[in-house]
């Protein structure tokens, strides 16, 4: 997903306002990790991993080149102001959504993770934020939602997602080496109803955090949620493997004894229209472990969603550019302290 220049770059929910430049990272991880990152890293999301198992945030300088982004601030006349209402309904909002699912956070994060410690690190700053528990506020989004929008409306999306989640877990080894998921290997034979029920659970957090960040969501978006449209327009989606993640969550496994997964999210980075008048479209990112989906909200496009191929749906493999060549044991400081 390209757009051409100017780019900006919006704050998550972490930072002190929607209007600041974002130049950090959340990340959710195992506590021991942190001690690990390789120094080089420049992170510009969100990560979350066991205490001791931070190394995993190599990943990031992924995501740096394959998004540029330039340090300054959409302005906030561009910005829209929800109000306190819930972005898909107007009711007051008054529920906050997991930023991860409940679900993969508890997968990835057994018992005696938590009890060695969980934390969430932030780009462009040392300090570590300890999470007690899977319902952790830290690991929710602000009240853009209402309780119904959140839980009434949006089960089913949330059961299909689950599913799929599962799968993807249980699964790995097959879908790395193919490149790909077979929906109806997930679904069977309402693989089809069953994956647009996941892929609207990926609008909803998508427009979480358009709505935490002030950028107003398209109505044909709404319209795809409100099923009163058959397509999705505006927003676009893919799927990728990393696999220098995947590579490092084995070695800290195999090597150091250190089990859990991550939790990524990457910042909004926005680009304008040629005069600086609108917001022309805003892209981003979040992962599970080694699985990345990108999304970019283009505001005139009509079309979007996941690109299938019959129930097919690629996930290609890639490295960061600054670790193709690179023995994972190299850049992890436990190998050398």
């Amino acid at each position: 997903m390209t757009a051409p220049a100017p780019v900006a770059t919006l704050a998550m929910a972490a930072c002190a306002a929607p209007s600041d430049t974002c130049r950090l990272a959340l990340l959710v991880t195992p506590a021991p990790y942190r001690r690990n990152l390789p120094r080089s890293t420049v992170y510009r999301t969100e990560r979350i991993n066991p205490a001791d198992a931070r190394r995993s945030a190599c990943h990031h300088e992924a995501e740096n080149s394959r998004r540029a982004s330039m340090d300054v601030s959409v302005p906030s006349e561009l910005l829209y102001d929800y109000q306190g209402k819930c972005w898909w309904c107007g009711s007051s909002a008054d529920s906050r959504e997991h930023r991860y699912k409940k679900s993969d956070v508890v997968r990835n994060f057994q018992t005696d993770i938590w009890k060695t410690g969980v934390v969430r690190v932030k780009s462009g700053s040392s300090r570590e934020e300890y999470i007690q528990g899977a319902n952790s506020r830290k690991l929710k989004f602000a009240k853009v939602l209402c309780a119904r929008c959140n839980n009434e409306r949006s089960q089913v999306f949330d059961r299909s997602y689950d599913i799929f989640a599962q799968y993807l877990h249980s699964e790995e080894e097959l879908i790395v080496s193919a490149g790909e998921v077979h929906m109806r290997a997930v679904f069977g034979t309402d693989w089809s109803e069953r994956t647009a029920e996941v892929l609207k659970y990926f609008v909803k957090h998508a427009c979480c955090r358009l709505a935490e960040d002030r950028v107003r969501i398209p109505d044909g978006v709404l319209d795809f949620l409100n099923d009163t449209r058959p397509d999705l327009p505006h927003m676009s989606m893919d799927m990728s493997i990393n696999l220098s993640v995947r590579d490092m969550t084995a070695h800290m496994r195999d090597v150091h004894g250190i089990d859990g997964g991550s939790l990524w999210s990457g910042p909004h980075q926005v680009w304008l229209n040629s005069t600086k008048t609108a917001i022309k479209s805003v892209n981003s990112h979040f992962g599970i472990n080694c699985y990345f989906l990108g999304y970019s909200c283009d505001m005139q496009s009509n079309s979007g969603g996941l690109a299938l191929q019959g129930d097919r749906l690629a996930m290609p493999s890639y490295r960061p550019e600054s670790l193709e060549d690179v023995d994972i044991r190299d850049v992890c400081q436990d190998c050398n302290p």
